[in-house]
């Protein structure tokens, strides 16, 4: 169970360093406040509302639910992100276009860096996965920035473990 724990709390943790820059991206400077507000305000929002829906289930079905309706509830934010979420890295809108070009054109010439580079899914993984820790290793901003947030997270979640017992 810890070490589920773990590899659940890994997965998550990818939200509170990628989301912000994901709100950034989809949106125009100009009504970027209330998306970003919102992303913001959601740490606070999910341990409240969290327990409350999850009471209301078990209540009214067995405990199992609980799950499954986490699990219906992934689903249908992952169908509404691939249909509703625009691409915005910038290397895949490049072999787009250089894909739609190549067929306007019929210039085979056309290529964007990203498909002239030919690394292997297994590099490309296990680059993805150790490029982290020497950003965190060796560059001591990204160090410094990470301890901060650390501490701050870890106040924040345990005022929510104290507060429950007030």
């Amino acid at each position: 169970m810890l070490i589920v724990r773990f590899f659940d709390g890994l997965a998550g943790s990818a939200f509170l360093s990628v989301a912000g820059g994901t709100v950034g991206d989809m949106f125009p400077k100009e009504r970027l406040s209330a998306p970003m507000m919102i992303y913001t305000a959601s740490p606070f929002v999910g341990p409240e509302v969290g327990p409350v829906m999850g009471g209301f289930i078990n209540q009214f079905t067995n405990w199992r639910w609980s799950f499954w309706v986490l699990v219906i509830w992934a689903a249908v934010q992952w169908i509404l992100i691939l249909l509703l979420v625009p691409e915005t890295y910038a290397p895949v809108l490049l072999r787009r276009k250089a894909v739609l070009l190549r067929k306007e054109t019929g210039d085979e010439r056309w290529k964007a860096p990203i498909e002239r580079m030919n690394r292997s899914v297994t590099k490309t993984v296990l680059y993805s996965c150790v490029r982290p820790f020497q950003l965190l290793f060796f560059e001591q901003m990204v160090l410094n920035l990470c301890l901060l947030s650390a501490i701050l997270l870890g106040v924040l979640y345990l005022f929510f473990g104290v507060s429950t017992k007030l």
